[in-house]
């Protein structure tokens, strides 16, 4: 099992460069559609939709499994005064609030098995590799499922995989998808676009929760 993560980690709030670092430093395979696709038909692997249940409900790789890596923050599942400000603010803005879901790791053991490597995807992927631009390379839901799993030794890192391009690269390479998907939501998060901004001090920690409009 892969040690914990020595990088910046208080409450659910991470520092995206040691995050990435992790990732990297434990040797996390990032796969071309192609590769994924082979590694499944081989019976070796199988593909994890990390997203929120309503995006897998309408468009999904054919044969994943969905365990998402958040959940919707809702009045049945409001918890202490910091989640109903949290709820009552967003909501203001137009955003649906997202909390971690409690039973994502209980899930990514079940789909796991005895010896299953899984291969986790999101909506566009996000990226290890640094660029100009991304010099800690692209956050992304998968990227961050990916971390969790690994840093709470839920699975070692030769087990999990990062699928490249997320569904949107999937669904670009040409490969068939189960339900309507246009990739209209892909166009929505920063992580499938380029931009001239990089990243700033202000982007260097996220919270693991993230909005509805990100991967």
């Amino acid at each position: 099992m892969p040690a914990r993560s020595r990088h910046v980690v208080r409450g659910m709030f991470i520092q995206w460069e040691g995050l990435i670092q992790s990732l990297r430093d434990q040797g996390i395979d990032s796969l071309p559609p192609r590769e994924a696709e082979q590694a499944v038909k081989s019976g070796k692997a199988v593909l994890v939709d990390v997203r929120p249940a309503k995006f897998h409900e309408q468009a999904h790789i054919p044969g994943s499994k969905n365990v998402p890596l958040f959940e919707y923050l809702t009045l049945s599942n409001l918890n202490g005064v910091g989640s109903v400000l949290k709820f009552i603010a967003m909501k203001a803005n137009g955003v649906q609030p997202t909390v971690f879901n409690p039973e994502f790791l209980q899930g990514i053991k079940a789909a796991a098995g005895e010896d299953t490597t899984l291969i986790l995807y999101c909506e566009a992927g996000g990226t290890m590799e640094a660029s100009t631009s991304f010099p800690y390379g692209k956050d992304s839901r998968s990227l961050k499922a990916i971390w969790k799993v690994t840093n709470d030794s839920v699975l070692p890192s030769q087990r999990v995989q990062h699928l490249a391009g997320g569904l949107y690269g999937w669904w670009r390479d040409g490969r068939d998808v189960e339900g309507e998907y246009t990739g209209a939501e892909a166009g929505r998060t920063p992580n499938a676009v380029a931009s001239s901004a990089g990243v700033g001090a202000a982007d260097s920690e996220k919270p693991l929760d993230t909005r509805e409009a990100d991967e």
